[in-house]
């Protein structure tokens, strides 16, 4: 599974190869997704305020669903990226 993004609805504004914690995405008029070194977080796709990403191979479903085993398998591989800017965090 790998994003996918949609050269008619990105905007070219960059958000998504600034999250991207893999550095896959690049931007010249448009995004672009280096897939073999997409690792599938979907953060380009949450990020992305013109609906431009997708995820090729993903079906969409709802844990009602599905059986108990699926869903634990689901939630094991739940990636989980973080960024932290240095310093203190101030109130």
């Amino acid at each position: 599974m790998s994003a996918v993004i949609s050269e008619s609805l990105c905007t070219g504004c960059g958000l998504c190869a600034r999250i991207c914690p893999a550095k896959c995405i690049s931007v010249e008029e448009k995004a672009v997704v280096n897939v073999s070194r997409c690792i599938s977080c979907g953060h380009c796709g949450a990020v992305c305020h013109a609906g431009a990403v997708s995820s090729e191979g993903f079906k969409a479903f709802s844990v009602h669903d599905t059986e108990g085993s699926d869903v634990e398998r689901i939630l094991q591989g739940k990636r989980s990226v973080r960024e932290f800017l240095p310093g203190a965090v101030s109130n």
